[in-house]
């Protein structure tokens, strides 16, 4: 099997500009002696706000952000390699999201997505193929949003986009060698 680390840091902001949400940021190191070739790394987020069947959803491709409103408005915001970055829905995923048909989500064959239906969502951030050479790392950043309406909710995106471009630099596949130990 390839040896592949995963390295997950969360933070937040003590800035009331940036509202309510959590930046998360997954690195994906290859430690093995060999590059990988198309590797995903996706996010499940069953957010049940309220009623867990009068969950309503929705997504904002150019943000590459996708939502869901239950009493409140909740998503998950891709800040890096948009181009690598699917947004899927998955209606009752406890019975759906199953061994035999999770891939078809992660690689984006299968999305139940239907703004319009009142279901029991989740939501499913998948990014990737990567192709990671060997002693090299891909980084993927989040942000967690929760707001009372969706104009705050696409407000607070724009401004976690902006503030990740401002202090983050590490957005594409490394190739560089890394001291792993």
């Amino acid at each position: 099997f390839p040896q592949i680390e995963i390295k997950q840091s969360s933070y937040s902001v003590p800035l009331e500009v940036l509202g309510n949400m959590v930046f998360i940021d997954y690195t994906l190191y290859n430690k093995s002696d060999e590059g990988l070739e198309d590797v995903y790394l996706a996010i499940l987020l069953d957010l049940d706000i309220g009623y867990y069947l009068d969950n309503y959803i929705d997504k904002d491709v150019d943000r590459s952000l996708i939502f869901q409103e239950n009493v409140l408005y909740s998503g998950l915001k891709k800040l890096n390699d948009p181009e690598k970055t699917k947004m899927i829905a998955i209606n009752n995923a406890i019975d759906n999201f199953t061994e035999e048909n999770k891939m078809k989500f992660i690689i984006g064959q299968q999305d139940d997505f239907e703004t319009l239906e009142k279901e029991d969502w989740a939501l499913l951030v998948s990014c990737g193929p990567y192709d990671i050479p060997s002693n090299a790392f891909v980084l993927n950043s989040f942000a967690l949003i929760g707001a009372i309406d969706k104009e705050m909710l696409i407000e607070s995106a724009d401004k976690a986009q902006l503030f990740h471009d401002l202090w983050s630099s590490e957005t594409e596949v490394k190739n560089a060698s890394l001291d792993i130990e």
